[in-house]
């Protein structure tokens, strides 16, 4: 693994830690496996990632993949039945960014995803001094919360984006948790 990407999964872990209260205390997903993220009492789809990028073990309820060339990684994460503040997209958004300094938002956008809406936010910032670009997307759905966050070095950013939007844009709710 590139030096750049042991800094995008300290990122990730720093990220994610920072997601309502942490991904291992509160999020759902058990595991992934060919475009299915298997989640506590359900599953969803997410488009495939062409090579270079490889799923990398996670110690946190999470699915993270890291490239093996770009400075650049993508996490999946999935928070159900009251795991997460039930506030709106903007909100939730905000949360996903938590703790990145000097944030400057590049574009908002509203997406349209399996028949629900989702927010999607890009912005630079810095984590630890560090230079990062992020890209994020959250959406709500049948009382859970799905967000995608994809996070490089600033001059990776536009090499892994397109691949990031195909991962996102291939989300399809399968099944959830029962809806109380």
């Amino acid at each position: 693994m590139k030096r750049g990407n042991v800094f995008v999964v300290g990122l990730i872990l720093f990220l994610s830690s920072c997601f309502g209260g942490g991904v291992d205390k509160r999020g759902s997903v058990t595991g992934y496996r060919n475009g299915v993220v298997q989640t506590e009492g359900g599953s969803f789809r997410i488009g495939l990632l062409p090579a270079g990028w490889i799923k990398k073990s996670f110690s946190y309820r999470a699915v993270l993949f890291v490239h093996q060339s770009l400075n650049a990684s993508i996490s999946v994460n999935s928070f159900c039945k009251g795991s997460f503040d039930d506030g709106p997209l903007e909100a939730l958004s905000r949360q996903v960014f938590y703790g990145v300094a000097e944030q400057k938002i590049r574009r908002k956008q509203k997406l349209h995803l399996d028949g629900r809406d989702a927010l999607r936010t890009i912005l630079s910032g810095k984590v630890d001094g560090a230079s990062v670009m992020l890209d994020g997307v959250v959406l709500k759905m049948n009382e859970c919360v799905f967000d995608f966050v994809y996070s490089s070095v600033p001059d990776d950013y536009s090499a892994g984006a397109g691949d990031f939007e195909n991962l996102v844009h291939g989300f399809h709710y399968i099944s959830g948790p029962r809806i109380d």
